[in-house]
């Protein structure tokens, strides 16, 4: 009987023993991570931001890759499909580069020309969107 007694404070102490020591070492780890990153932080701001920086626009062109060649390389897809794929990649593309440099230019024009350039620039956008967006359609239902 005394045997399980000890048997059974040994287990709930090893069980505190592995929590405390746990607690200790993700603080050690954290401290280890943490303080050198707040040192160059604090020490260098402008070059801490432009690592940072860098460090999510490599991680975020990594996740893009990744993504773009699982779209453009499906399994068991045939050539047709591929060139569909790719095709449709890059007029999304085109899509949105109109869509955003359109967008800048109308704000550039509007404040630094006047109101009547920037939504001359607006109309060009939703027309050259237009183009690219439902221009080169085909209609099956009228020959040729």
């Amino acid at each position: 009987m005394f045997h399980n007694i000890i048997k059974g404070y040994g287990k709930a102490l090893a069980g505190i023993g592995k929590f405390l020591l746990l607690f200790v070492l993700c603080g050690v780890i954290g401290f280890l991570i943490v303080y050198p990153l707040w040192k160059f932080a604090v020490t260098c701001p402008g070059a801490y931001t432009w690592a940072v920086l860098a460090v999510i626009a490599g991680i975020l062109i990594v996740f893009a890759v990744l993504r773009i060649y699982r779209y453009l390389n499906p399994a068991g897809a045939d050539l047709r499909e591929k060139k569909q794929r790719i095709t449709g990649f890059f007029t999304g593309i085109a899509k949105f580069c109109i869509c955003a440099g359109g967008f800048v230019l109308f704000v550039i024009a509007v404040l630094k020309v006047g109101r009547l350039a920037g939504f001359g620039v607006l109309i060009l956008v939703v027309v050259v969107y237009g183009i690219l967006a439902f221009g080169n359609k085909r209609d099956n239902s009228v020959p040729d």
